[in-house]
């Protein structure tokens, strides 16, 4: 790679002709069949980008813009026009599901838009012109073969959900809602580190496995942002619910189940340590983004107090 890494690519992908295909480097409104391509500006683009397809993929897309964003009212119009920057967005969900009975594709991708639409309000700045959220149930061989993993692309996020998991009408509140944050996790990752990152994370080094110093800062603040963007489109009573809900129940539980001498290590070298061990020993990745999560949530609450929540 050295060298052509920042060369311009074009990527054809041709299948079978009754195949569908979604490609995350130039999405289409309609779904493609058999052959379609596109162009990345680098290496990078090209290796961050997704490719979907095959039979049974479910393919929906939905425009948002502001009106979809808030209700058609005076009010409404108003603060759009003082507050907030015009949005457009081309919004793609592709769900692959090998249990159909567990996993309401209709439920789930309105999840997916309510989470992109909580985050762009928040953010009231959109980097991106289209974005995909892809989702896959795979019925695992055996014990040895499960997922549940999911990663955060620069126009995509890839989200691995677990064989059996339900998310449908006899789901509980708290199923649904830390099924809605890890999607509004994800999607969050395109701002924050994809576009603002800390230093070691960008550009990529292909060849050997980077050293970060600070993932605390990309995994926890970004951790932390997605929920205060959920919460921030909630009531007010059911906005502080949600907030110490994921607190608990996520930042805090995941920072006490760490052992002792890794809740003693500095940041930033549980940062480097956790840098090569990211998938491998969960421990170390879990208590940084759980610590980050938790700094990000001092200094905003510190900042609110002083501000009179300004």
């Amino acid at each position: 790679m050295d060298k052509v890494e920042n060369f311009p690519l074009m990527l054809i992908v041709q299948s079978l002709s009754e195949w569908p295909i979604h490609l995350t480097l130039s999405p289409s409104n309609q779904q493609i069949y058999g052959t379609t391509s596109g162009i990345a500006k680098n290496y990078y683009h090209l290796a961050d980008s997704q490719i979907y397809m095959g039979p049974n993929m479910n393919f929906t897309y939905i425009s948002i813009s502001d009106d979809k964003l808030f209700p058609c009212s005076s009010f409404d119009q108003k603060l759009i026009e003082q507050n907030h920057t015009q949005i457009s967005l081309s919004f793609y969900v592709i769900i692959y599901t090998e249990d159909t009975e567990n996993f309401d594709i209709d439920m789930v991708t309105k999840l997916s838009v309510q989470a992109m639409k909580n985050l762009l309000l928040y953010y009231n700045i959109i980097p991106f012109s289209f974005y995909t959220v892809a989702m896959e149930i795979i019925k695992p061989l055996d014990d040895k073969h499960t997922d549940g993993f999911s990663m955060e692309h620069l126009n995509s996020c890839t989200i691995n959900v677990k064989y059996g998991t339900i998310i449908n009408k006899n789901s509980t509140d708290n199923q649904i809602k830390q099924f809605q944050y890890n999607i509004a996790h994800h999607i969050q990752h395109a701002w924050l580190p994809k576009r603002l990152f800390s230093i070691f994370y960008y550009p990529f080094t292909f060849e050997l496995t980077p050293v970060i110093d600070t993932i605390w800062f990309n995994e926890g603040f970004g951790q932390y942002i997605a929920m205060d963007a959920m919460a921030n489109a909630l009531p007010l009573n059911e906005s502080y619910e949600y907030r110490q809900y994921l607190i608990e129940n996520r930042f805090e539980y995941y920072f006490n189940l760490a052992p002792l001498f890794i809740k003693q290590m500095p940041l930033p070298y549980l940062s480097m340590i956790a840098s090569s061990l990211f998938s491998i020993d969960v421990r170390t990745t879990i208590n940084l983004n759980s610590r980050g999560a938790l700094m990000a949530k001092d200094m905003d609450e510190l900042i609110q107090l002083k501000t009179q929540k300004q």
